[in-house]
């Protein structure tokens, strides 16, 4: 059975209409650890979910502005209010578990009062208005709330859009979103799936949603493709990661472990 609502998913497992469950919400964990009828499988993924911002439209190519947001995001929180506490806050856009990922990447430092002032610095002393779009599953729904809040408290105003995931996924493919939340996990288990998403041939594609185009993003990600040694590969995508935060192309929240 095809269940996309997630609440519904649960109900249908708490009457014994399913016989397991896959991708269950975090959400959901207690409830079905308490009910002796059902047990709870999980492990780590490789993946993460992680903050997109459109970087040409008319907001976001900004640089400053989104650096503002990357500041002003506190990712113990996320964890907290997006997955029950079941996971780990990221640093860059490839979990450490991926072969050649970086390793001990140091994070940006949350700081909320230096994101009220790189906002004003940006141009918008008094906030601005955006919206945020999710699709119904909890993996997207839940931190898309505490995305909300947390922008909120730097002084700006997200207004939640919902979608169905068939028109989530068309949507954020449009290149017309401004900002929205979205996961990834890595089928393969190497690094190299940041080149779909982050290298500039992969605009117009279904990967490289948020338009990111930088040469210097662009030649360390051939440089990890294209390399068979290790830690030359390692020391490319830590150039990549580096490249990506330091002009907040993204903003990676946390991984976490998929029952």
């Amino acid at each position: 059975r095809i269940i996309t609502d997630s609440s519904t998913a649960i109900a249908a497992l708490e009457k014994g209409e399913l016989d397991f469950l896959s991708h269950a919400p975090l959400t959901a964990k207690m409830s079905i650890q308490d009910n002796e009828e059902l047990s709870w499988y999980e492990t780590p993924i490789r993946g993460l979910v992680y903050l997109c911002f459109r970087i040409d439209s008319e907001i976001f190519q900004n640089t400053t502005l989104r650096k503002a947001i990357q500041m002003g995001i506190d990712k113990e929180a996320m964890v907290i209010g997006g997955v029950e506490g079941n996971g780990e806050p990221i640093s860059t856009m490839i979990p450490e578990s991926c072969t050649a990922a970086p390793q001990d990447f140091p994070d940006v430092a949350y700081d909320l009062e230096g994101a009220k002032e790189l906002l004003a610095e940006a141009g918008y002393p008094d906030g601005l208005t955006v919206t945020l779009y999710t699709q119904e599953n909890a993996t997207y729904m839940k931190p898309t709330q505490v995305m909300q809040g947390q922008l909120a408290n730097m002084g700006i105003t997200a207004e939640i859009e919902t979608l169905e995931r068939t028109a989530f996924f068309e949507g954020q493919n449009s290149g017309t979103w401004d900002i929205w939340v979205s996961h990834w996990t890595v089928p393969t288990g190497d690094a190299d799936f940041l080149y779909r998403l982050a290298h500039s041939s992969m605009i117009g594609t279904s990967n490289n949603a948020t338009h990111v185009q930088d040469p210097a993003l662009d030649e360390a990600l051939e440089r990890g493709r294209l390399s068979s040694d290790l830690d030359d590969r390692v020391a490319a995508y830590t150039d990549a990661c580096q490249i990506i935060q330091d002009n907040a192309y993204w903003v990676p929240l946390y991984t976490f472990a998929a029952p």
